[in-house]
């Protein structure tokens, strides 16, 4: 549970800034007589967006294998604790 709130929380935040990024930008009035209005983005801003977009990914995939890794340690820890002495005395904590 604390993984998918961590997750949810990171992506929140990650959708908050693009919004924002997604608003940098010269605004296009285009023809007279309409309320129809473009963001024109330079070429920075696109380069912003995409680093945004991998960052995105990279994030998500890294939450990921940070979970993997917990419960790697765990399922190692515990396997790697019993011997022949403490065989059939486990205990559940």
């Amino acid at each position: 549970m604390l993984f998918f709130v961590v997750k949810v929380i990171a992506f929140v935040c990650w959708l908050v800034a693009i919004v924002c990024l997604f608003s940098v930008g010269e605004i296009d009035h285009g023809n007279e007589g309409t309320q129809y209005k473009t963001v024109v983005w330079k070429q920075e801003t696109r380069n912003m967006i995409a680093f945004m977009i991998i960052g995105v990914l990279w994030l998500m995939a890294f939450l990921i294998a940070c979970s993997q890794f917990v419960i790697i340690v765990a399922t190692c820890t515990w396997y790697f604790s019993h011997n022949a002495d403490t065989k059939g005395n486990a205990s559940i904590k």
